[in-house]
């Protein structure tokens, strides 16, 4: 969890669900209220999953994306999990088992672009999810993780478009 100190602020999910799995967001100050950013970091997962959140405008409001371990072992199977939560209520879950082969300790290059009301996630590179939304215009981007969940974040970089 080496996200942390200056121009970050921590809070608890404020939605039902979020509260009932004790989600930790650490949020990153100088993209709250943007619309269209790009987010660029490398991280580990240690236990279960590695978190990252977009455009959360309150503690029941923002999108989550995490890469989860489905099935552990030497070279394991792992999904690309995407929802929201608005107005306190969390949605459907999307999930994409990911395309390639990873090892226990493969260190994951993540990219999110958020431009309007699309959205392209890639790992290692790779396209692996493209989708269209439009419930939330605007709002900060970092990192969660949910109790028994452990990532580390490595090199962090967002870079801002409009706002």
């Amino acid at each position: 969890r080496a996200v942390g100190g200056f121009g970050w602020t921590t809070e608890w999910a404020g939605d039902t669900a979020g509260s009932a799995r004790g989600r930790q967001l650490k949020l990153y100050d100088a993209s709250a209220g943007k619309r269209d950013y790009r987010m660029e970091f490398s991280g580990r997962i240690h236990v279960k999953s590695l978190g990252w959140v977009f455009r959360h405008t309150d503690s029941r409001n923002y999108y989550l994306m995490k890469l989860e371990v489905l099935r552990p072992g030497r070279f394991p199977v792992v999904k690309l999990i995407r929802y929201a939560v608005v107005n306190g209520e969390e949605s459907e879950h999307r999930q994409i088992t990911l395309p390639f082969g990873v090892q226990v300790d493969t260190l994951y290059k993540v990219a999110l672009d958020v431009k309007g009301q699309r959205f392209t996630a890639s790992i290692q590179d790779k396209v692996v999810d493209l989708w269209i939304d439009g419930a939330l215009k605007s709002g900060a981007a970092g990192f969660f993780h949910d109790r028994g969940e452990e990532g580390t974040i490595q090199a962090v970089r967002i870079t801002m478009g409009g706002g």
